[in-house]
């Protein structure tokens, strides 16, 4: 075969490198508001139960969302039966589908039969306002709360009330500090966390550290103390598909992994923007093994066996950007879809399974026989995903590199013979050989795309009925013979 003599220009796109990559379009959030009927643009949790049902927490209600319509319950003084409190911290829905509602100085337990709210007592060292952090249903049906000053409670459920869980490395119960978060990890172990903040009205402080539950005892004993580069609040505990834990200090660009066979911390920097200051304020672990983290700065993706991460900012020019940047909940929906609940944009949905649309122009070269970008057919190399081949109505061949962003194109010249055999590409397809085959109105081409030699066949077309190829569609079978679909009915090159 001879060399192909083609007419070729590199449209080449700037990247760069980063240690993170900022995107801005990559997913669409969908946003939910005040005006959608959401009680507050303040979302601290989010919950669906197994109804289908959207619960969310926010500093100004609680809302169960049908994909329609909010339904809003909020605290009447009047009514003992309705929600102890507005400001909703944590919500999880127990074994008989009943929803849990924690929030600041108040639990309950929604009936679902009865519509109306059954309130806990929070145990108390003294009479001061407490935030319960978390709320948790073990793999026994035991519901667990985490408070921010009167430690870990376990549910009395006789009683309806909680009490303080102790610990075997203190003398009295109330040297609990300030605990952000309790789980259970797969294997039956419940975790819980104490930054070691004593109360203003305490002068005790307690001793810092990842605590474990022991069954036998009924307390809990210290597993390994916090690092000392932890000087704030612990965010909540993720378990990782490997079995290690994952938290974070609030005031840190950093997180946590606790690998519990090994008894190690080891601390994790994220790369962010250096002009960036974050706060972390929750981790979330999605079904493919992502780490989503929320900050006040943004949202971060972090692949925890790359050790890449990918950030996400709010962009007032992009309605497909994510509404705030402040986040606060992040909850992942039976269907896949991403929920973020942030501190004042209210509440953000991204379907996972839907891949963004880019769209990409052809090149604009002075040499194009037309103006209109037509495309007839598209097939990517079988030896290479990242080069399409792109075949147009009237400006000939494309090949585009998907990982330098760089275009290629062939055309016909009249007085070339090497050249393409026309400008309207009606199919394309692959031999064996891996040579591309190109259909045209007037014949076919075969190029060998690693040598960029081509041969035109059927140029006289002596064997059609009017000397017209117009092959709509062409397949190559396994003896290598090109069938060909054209308006005369199925052509065979051997």
């Amino acid at each position: 075969m001879k060399k192909l003599n083609i007419l070729i220009q590199i449209f080449a796109l700037s990247t760069f490198i980063l240690s993170i990559s900022i995107a801005q379009s990559e997913i669409n959030f969908e946003k939910y508001s005040v005006k959608d009927g959401l009680s507050s643009s303040v979302v601290n949790s989010i919950c669906q139960d197994s109804y289908g049902f959207l619960w969310i927490g926010t500093e100004n209600g609680l809302n169960r969302f049908d994909g329609y319509n909010f339904k809003v319950y909020k605290h009447n003084p009047s009514d003992s039966t309705s929600i102890p409190g507005d400001n909703i911290s944590s919500i999880i829905e127990d074994h008989d589908g009943n929803i849990w509602i924690a929030g600041f100085d108040a639990v309950a337990k929604f009936d679902r039969s009865t519509n109306k709210f059954i309130s806990y007592s929070i145990e108390k060292y003294y009479s001061e306002p407490t935030n319960v952090t978390s709320i948790m249903e073990d793999s026994q049906n035991r519901i667990w709360i985490a408070t921010n000053i009167f430690g870990i409670q376990l549910i009395d459920e006789h009683n309806k009330r909680f009490l303080i869980v102790g610990k075997t490395d203190n003398k009295i119960n109330r040297e609990w500090g300030n605990v952000c978060s309790i789980t259970e990890t797969n294997k039956g172990e419940i975790f819980a966390a104490d930054y070691g903040q004593s109360s203003s009205l305490d002068s005790i402080r307690t001793q810092q550290g990842l605590y474990t539950f022991n069954e036998k005892n009924k307390t809990f004993e210290l597993k390994n103390r916090l690092p000392k580069n932890i000087s704030t609040s612990i965010s909540n505990f993720v378990e990782d598909d490997f079995g290690n834990l994952w938290f974070s200090s609030n005031n840190k660009s950093q997180i946590f992994n606790f690998n519990p066979a090994t008894n190690q911390i080891k601390s994790v920097a994220l790369s962010i923007p250096s002009q960036s200051v974050i706060t972390i304020t929750t981790i979330f672990k999605d079904n493919d093994g992502y780490l989503w983290i929320g900050t006040t700065s943004g949202l971060i993706k972090y692949n925890p066996v790359s050790n890449k991460s990918v950030y996400y900012l709010n962009d007032n020019t992009n309605p497909n950007s994510i509404s705030s940047n402040q986040v606060a909940s992040i909850y992942q929906d039976s269907f896949g879809q991403l929920w973020i609940g942030t501190l004042d944009g209210g509440l953000n949905k991204v379907d996972l399974g839907k891949q963004p649309i880019h769209s990409y122009k052809l090149p604009h070269d002075k040499m194009r026989p037309i103006a209109i970008d037509a495309v007839s057919c598209i097939t990517t190399s079988p030896d290479n995903d990242d080069v399409i081949w792109i075949g147009t109505m009237g400006n000939g061949l494309y090949s585009f590199n998907r990982k330098n962003g760089s275009f290629m194109f062939f055309r016909y010249d009249k007085n070339n013979k090497q050249s393409i055999s026309g400008n309207n590409i009606f199919a394309l397809t692959w031999d064996n050989s891996g040579n591309l085959w190109a259909a045209t109105d007037s014949s076919l081409t075969k190029i060998n795309v690693k040598t960029n030699e081509a041969t035109r066949y059927l140029e006289n077309l002596s064997g059609l009925d009017d000397g017209y190829l117009s092959a709509n569609e062409i397949i190559s079978d396994k003896t290598g013979k090109l069938w060909l679909a054209t308006l005369h009915g199925v052509d065979i090159f051997i």
